[in-house]
């Protein structure tokens, strides 16, 4: 199978004289195009193929992208389960320490040592100043009576007597007594 080539003179000499002398280069090489490559220029096939191709690329591209970060997250999630087991193991040995120490206030909070503390906290809280406060403890339930002049006060001493360790609850019976003006 004879290549023609566009410099060669014997082609051209016989290009010419089976399509006419008269017949433009350029229409020459379209009909050869036609003839051997299906048209003149890119076929349609050849267009499709090429942007079929690039979409490919561009899909593999992306499922590239999700696979990492996919993996990035995975990895992270992973970290974050060995944080969160070792805050949940933290947290049950503080959990002991903390029954432990409840154990040993426990032991040493009787209701006497209990009601000691109750009235020093009581008496030496400045927004409770001047107030007859009375405190009586039994089986660590502390019962507060007495009288205030507003709520917040009324509050605060049931906050300190049940922020002492030992006490269970607190029992507030203090009445709300607003001051008298002009005394």
């Amino acid at each position: 199978m004879q290549r023609w080539n566009s410099s060669s003179r014997s082609s051209r000499s016989r290009l010419s004289s089976r399509w006419g002398a008269g017949l433009p280069a350029a229409a020459l090489v379209c009909a050869l195009a036609v003839f051997g490559a299906g048209g003149c220029g890119e076929s349609d096939r050849e267009s499709a193929f090429r942007e079929a191709a690039e979409y490919l690329d561009q899909a593999r591209d992306a499922v590239t992208a999700a696979r990492e970060e996919v993996d990035e997250r995975t990895l992270a999630a992973e970290q974050t389960r060995e944080e969160l087991a070792e805050a949940q193991e933290t947290l049950l040995r503080a959990e002991q320490e903390l029954a432990k120490a409840r154990a040993r206030v426990g032991v040493h909070a009787t209701d006497d040592v209990l009601f000691r503390e109750v009235q020093t906290r009581l008496l030496d809280d400045d927004q409770l100043e001047g107030l007859a406060i009375a405190a009586r403890v039994e089986k660590g339930i502390v019962t507060l009576s007495g009288q205030a002049s507003s709520n917040e006060q009324r509050e605060r001493a049931a906050e300190l007597a049940a922020a002492i360790p030992g006490v269970l609850g607190v029992d507030n019976r203090i009445a709300i007594i607003p001051a008298q003006q002009g005394t």
